[in-house]
């Protein structure tokens, strides 16, 4: 930990922000000792200052405003006051903090959210800018863990590359992950937590939990910190012991913070709704985890399990840009399925990088630089297909085996991409090269 002036603390977590949550409730949680014993105060005012040192040396902006807005709650209104020599040492603590703050130049930080010119802050609001479309494409989740990958696919500008694991904040991040039973119980969960957890004149140090609560939720919305368990050891110990208060004196809240919170509850709730509703609309749906459609229709053409390493990492791009530039998506539509078991019957089935190693039911099979299969069984049953069609590069290693295969099998057809390797860039034009003739797109499809 002996980073002072270099570089960003993370006390081996890996993550400064989930460091500086951890912090954060750290500092305030040590005000319990305030309420122990008189010179308690002093000791917690001790290490307050010391981990605060810690937190500014993590230089995350979430985790400061998360000590700042939760310090309100268990230092301020709801705090009990404080003699005059206590509240000095409170207020040099503090302003020892922003000294130190200063001289490790984290004003600058700040002064670049203020002025706009933060690439961190850009990156955080385009992504929460599209949160409300992510809830209404699909009503019942992307699917735990999917939320940054559905994000980099289908709602990143096309011009831009970075790649995401999530949102860039907990709380979006799983309202877009779970489906809307799942959405209420996450948004009850925080409000009744909240409620428990508020103090009254008997049990004034609950405000320190309560505190500690408030810092881990203003810190999960600057960045995804609530997944690391590190983060909810002291706030899950707080909420316990309260509770365990509560249950031994009986003392639980009055009605009026139940109603309140039930009133809250139905407001976010309410306002979560609303917030997707009025989303601008979108081509991209996702009737459950795992699948995906372009266009108002059922499609007729289906991506099936892509490989990142023939259709690229932002293989969605690639599907946008070929369902806005190419007419026969528009009129046929555009579906991804990211496991073969999904794939459905009787369609164009467009499969990348591995043959399928059993027949599928279809008229038309496309493989964009498949690897030579397996065994000779595989060969075998696309032989039988009504048309396959081979898409590959013109530098491929396994283009001469693909251009012997087109040669003894007439149903096999070859299609050449010059400058390419297995990556096909283009892919969604190639294969529109090839299908636009299908008699599959003459049928008629089915509307939502």
């Amino acid at each position: 930990m002996d980073l002072l002036f270099h570089g960003r603390m993370d006390w081996g977590l890996g993550n400064p922000n989930k460091t500086a949550a951890l912090i954060a409730t750290l500092m305030l949680a040590v005000w319990l000792l305030a309420y122990v014993r008189k010179w308690g105060f002093w000791l917690a005012l001790t290490l307050f200052f010391g981990l605060g040192v810690c937190l500014v040396q993590t230089l995350s902006r979430g985790g400061i405003v998360g000590i700042i807005v939760g310090g309100l709650f268990a230092l301020g209104w709801i705090a009990r006051p404080y003699p005059f020599p206590r509240m000095l040492g409170l207020v040099l603590a503090c302003l020892g903090l922003i000294v130190f703050a200063c001289l490790v130049n984290e004003q600058s930080r700040v002064v670049k959210v203020l002025s706009g010119d933060d690439l961190s802050v850009e990156n955080r609001l385009l992504i929460w800018k599209q949160v409300p479309s992510m809830i209404r494409d699909a009503p019942d989740g992307w699917g735990i863990g999917k939320s940054g990958d559905a994000y980099m696919q289908w709602y990143q500008p096309v011009t831009r590359g970075e790649g995401y694991r999530t949102l860039v904040n907990s709380h979006l991040t799983w309202l877009v992950e779970f489906n809307w039973w799942g959405k209420i119980a996450y948004i009850t969960a925080w409000v009744a937590a909240f409620v428990l957890l508020w103090p009254d004149s008997k049990h004034r140090w609950v405000s320190v939990p309560l505190a500690v609560w408030v810092a881990l939720a203003v810190c999960a919305a600057f960045s995804s910190v609530a997944e690391s368990p590190w983060v909810w050891i002291i706030p899950v110990l707080g909420f316990l012991g309260v509770l365990f208060i509560r249950i031994r004196e009986k003392a639980w809240p009055s009605t009026v913070p139940w109603i309140s919170g039930a009133c809250a509850s139905l407001g976010l709730i309410v306002s979560v709704f609303l917030w997707q509703a009025e989303a601008p609309s979108s081509p991209i749906h996702c009737p459950h985890e795992g699948l995906v459609t372009l266009g108002a229709r059922t499609p007729a053409l289906w991506v099936v399990a892509p490989d990142l390493n023939v259709l690229g990492e932002h293989y969605g791009h690639e599907a946008r840009r070929g369902f806005q530039t190419e007419s026969i998506y528009q009129q046929a539509g555009l579906g991804i399925v990211t496991a073969a078991k999904d794939a459905p019957a009787n369609e164009t089935l467009i499969f990348s990088g591995k043959v399928p190693q059993s027949p599928v039911v279809s008229d038309e099979i496309v493989l964009v630089s498949p690897r030579p299969p397996d065994s000779p069984k595989v060969m075998q049953w696309l032989a039988t297909m009504p048309k396959v069609t081979v898409i590959v590069g013109e530098y491929s290693s396994n283009k001469d085996f693909w251009n012997e295969q087109s040669k003894s099998h007439p149903n096999i057809k070859l299609q050449v991409v010059e400058g390419m390797e297995d990556y096909i860039s283009d892919w969604a034009h190639q294969i529109a090269l090839v299908v636009e003739d299908s008699n599959k797109i003459a049928m008629p499809v089915t509307n939502r």
